[in-house]
């Protein structure tokens, strides 16, 4: 399966499972008002948006992580010294990224690629 596939159905998934909570009560969607119809759909469309943005997010920095990045002071090319999760709040809300850290041995300082 290639990248693209797995990270489209990782957000099928997750939007599967939203939808299934929803539906989850065949009697209670049958009583929804207008109002309650309107907020599950709304509120599907937000945790979507999120997943998207993560998968996305989470793809992009693997991406990033495949290329050695080289020092913004001296040039020289750094090494991977390891990971660091961050929380970082989009505009579709706040998502968890594992970004690489990489550390200059001439210029001994530690370095997040932007990203």
């Amino acid at each position: 399966m290639s990248k693209r596939e797995e990270i489209k159905a990782r957000i099928l998934e997750q939007m599967a499972a939203q939808v299934e909570k929803i539906l989850g009560d065949e009697e209670a969607v049958e009583k929804m008002t207008l109002t309650e119809i309107e907020e599950a759909a709304l509120k599907v469309g937000e945790e979507t948006e999120a997943a998207i943005t993560a998968e996305l997010a989470a793809a992009a920095q693997g991406l990033r992580e495949q290329e050695q990045p080289h020092c913004p002071r001296c040039g020289q090319k750094m090494r991977l010294k390891g990971y660091r999760n961050k929380e970082v709040i989009t505009r579709t809300g706040e998502i968890k990224v594992r970004r690489a850290y990489y550390y200059c041995q001439t210029c001994r300082r530690g370095f997040f690629p932007p990203g």
